[in-house]
């Protein structure tokens, strides 16, 4: 999955933070406010996840994107939703949970085993603690917002 500091978008839409077709998702930085604004490696592994999900859902699931049926610019407040706006997106990101829609959806299509290591993956705990904090010090000079 490709990574980028440009925006994203094109034919009169634009992609805040990601942009999926089908097999393929490109995340962006560009207006999470660059490689080396704060909360961006938190952002990174938020949107790895999610499009992660989205590729396997669509994969093995059928789901469309937009969920359930939403044009494209629309968002309910789920993880699968196309464009959160900035405030959304960081509020995702620190919250880091899925709504009962997107559990049910995990539920359904992978059983609870799954929908729980997704949730457990979404809430970000793992980056948070200690050895990942110190290689990310250690290894690339890089602290964790709020760490």
């Amino acid at each position: 999955m490709p990574v980028t500091a440009e925006p994203l978008g094109g034919g009169g839409t634009r992609a805040w933070f990601w942009l999926n077709r089908g097999p393929v998702s490109v995340v962006t930085t560009s207006d999470w406010g660059g490689p080396g604004s704060a909360g961006i490696v938190e952002f990174l592994a938020y949107a790895l996840v999610v499009q992660s999900l989205t590729i396997h859902m669509q994969r093995h699931c059928a789901l469309a994107q937009p969920p359930g049926g939403s044009p494209e610019g629309v968002v309910v407040g789920n993880v699968f939703d196309l464009q959160p706006g900035l405030d959304a997106m960081r509020s995702a990101v620190l919250s880091g949970h899925l709504s009962r829609h997107d559990e049910r959806w995990l539920l359904n299509c992978f059983g609870p085993e799954y929908m729980r290591t997704a949730t457990t993956l979404l809430g970000l705990a793992w980056l948070r603690s200690s050895p990942v904090r110190d290689n990310l010090r250690k290894s690339y000079g890089l602290e964790l917002f709020g760490a």
